[in-house]
């Protein structure tokens, strides 16, 4: 559905959005003059119409039930507008945007109205003479402070909706609807062309400004305050606006479209396994299960042995998401399975400090590793960077006495910053691997930065001289975002170790091409 188009500028939602939220107002003002109603009659036979209740305050309430009459009378008209046609019939909702004009009008003297009745409620209300000005006064102060809280979440709704390329948008499709209606016309296009170029290059540059902003507010909380930090929120917004540039979709649209093909992909395979023609059992998690399916057999010893070695090292992937995974993972008894005691800075017991950066003062990260890895004793953990920093999944190095590796582990995805990895999905080239390979920007980059870490400091290196006998061989293993970038580094790494081993559990689809 293209978005909405009211005061001659395109908005981040349909005319088709607004059933829903125009009954809610709709169901709210009812009840609210309801209520109203009653407490003038209420007031009416308690009092009468004496001068000081009509005179004093009972205009407010009788004037406040006629405005919230015309709001429910233009919400319900709304509401059945905005439900009529189709996705793409946007004919049927014509009246939308003169319906929207005359709730704006009417928003602006609601707001001025409950405004100046939180005024008057304070000046007329306590000095009354009416029995029940407790009642009404109560009743009141509900009414205006719940308008006021609609009103509130309004203008939020409003604010979250305001396209800041949306003028610029309206424009550029409406030089473009023109140029089309006059391309049989013998007059020079050289102008009408070189405006279209012009909006389109400032449509561009407002659509990275709103994806900047928007990045920036969803991730406030990764605290990226450095120059070259803020650099990947650039990444992310171009890459966004790159995909959303030219598509008139809303938030709305694009949901519905995900569980639409959803859908769509299981009527699909419920179609193809009632097909006679076929010998397609069932999909399983989009594989389709046929009598020339392979599965893992078991009963062969090497291949049985390869299970056992693939189930060994997936326990080092989910010890390296640290004392949060574990506590997501096992939260009955995380507390029991990681032993915490004795490794705070301050306990005297504390003897030898493990090289593991951005842990901390407790050492929960190494001991949830430590602990819920494979590891024989802790003397066999060589390295660790937790310090989650911008492009650079926390990682560690360890040795495995029981298949003879040296284990460097990537953590998947677990905070912000990780996530601000994922959002990277652009391609960019692996010269270095192979000249026609690409692959997932953020995680390339988060192999770079794994990669020099390593070959600066060694670390490799130093585990395999730590080895207590020959033989031992590199293998790097991660789950998801782990996964994701596992693969590329053991590319860079194999030069150097022919021999290595990569398991990427649950790896990311559209990793490498």
């Amino acid at each position: 559905m293209p978005g909405l188009v009211v005061f001659n500028r395109r908005w981040s939602i349909g005319s088709d959005d607004l059933p829903v939220p125009a009954m809610i107002l709709v169901f709210l003002n009812s009840v609210w003059v309801i209520a109203l109603v009653s407490m003038v009659i209420e007031v009416h036979m308690t009092d009468g119409w004496r001068g000081d209740c009509s005179g004093g305050f009972l205009w407010y309430p009788i004037m406040t039930i006629g405005l919230l009459a015309l709001l429910t009378v233009n919400d319900v008209f709304i509401a059945v507008q905005s439900a009529k046609g189709g996705v793409f019939d946007k004919k049927a909702r014509h009246n939308i945007p003169v319906l929207l004009y005359i709730r704006t009008a009417l928003l602006v003297v609601e707001t001025i109205w409950a405004c100046s009745g939180c005024v008057l409620l304070n000046w007329k209300l306590r000095t009354s003479q009416c029995d029940s000005s407790d009642l009404v006064y109560t009743l009141l102060c509900v009414v205006v402070g719940s308008n006021m809280v609609v009103i509130f979440f309004t203008l939020l709704t409003l604010y979250m909706s305001f396209d800041s390329a949306g003028r610029t948008f309206t424009k550029f499709q409406n030089l473009q609807q023109n140029s089309a209606d006059n391309s049989t016309s013998s007059e020079p296009t050289l102008s009408v062309e070189t405006r279209q170029e012009i909006l389109s290059r400032k449509l561009r540059d407002l659509h990275e400004e709103k994806w900047t902003s928007r990045v920036t507010a969803g991730f406030c909380c990764a605290a990226l305050r450095k120059p070259s930090d803020k650099a990947v929120f650039n990444k992310i917004a171009i890459l966004l606006a790159d995909y959303f540039d030219n598509l008139d979709v809303v938030l709305s649209d694009f949901i519905a479209g995900m569980f639409l093909l959803r859908k769509q992909q299981k009527s699909a395979h419920a179609d193809t396994v009632q097909q006679p023609t076929n010998d397609i059992y069932q999909y399983l998690s989009g594989m389709a299960i046929s009598p020339r399916t392979k599965f893992l057999t078991l009963k062969d010893e090497n291949m049985q042995s390869e299970f056992t070695c693939m189930l060994h090292f997936a326990e080092y992937a989910l010890a390296a998401y640290g004392y949060q995974g574990q506590y997501f993972f096992y939260p009955a008894k995380a507390c029991c399975r990681i032993n915490i005691c004795g490794r705070c800075r301050g306990c005297p017991s504390r003897q030898d400090e493990r090289i593991l950066v951005g842990d901390n003062c407790c050492q929960c990260q190494y001991a949830a590793i430590t602990t819920c890895s494979p590891l024989s004793s802790e003397d066999d953990f060589i390295y660790g960077n937790y310090e989650n920093k911008p492009n650079f999944p926390s990682y560690f190095v360890c040795l495995d006495h029981t298949y003879k590796k040296v284990v460097l582990c990537i953590r998947g995805t677990l905070s912000i910053r990780d996530a601000l990895i994922d959002l990277q999905g652009d391609s960019t080239k692996l010269d270095d691997i192979h000249p026609s390979w690409k692959g997932h920007r953020g995680m390339v980059a988060a192999a770079d930065n794994i990669f020099a870490e390593l070959t600066e400091h060694q670390i490799l290196e130093s585990a395999f001289d730590r080895c207590p006998t020959s033989g031992y061989s590199l293998l790097v293993t991660g789950h998801s975002l782990g996964a994701g970038v596992a693969p590329i580094i053991s590319f860079r790494l194999r030069e150097k170790y022919p021999h290595l081993y990569c398991y990427a559990f649950s790896p990311p689809g559209g990793l490498l091409r």
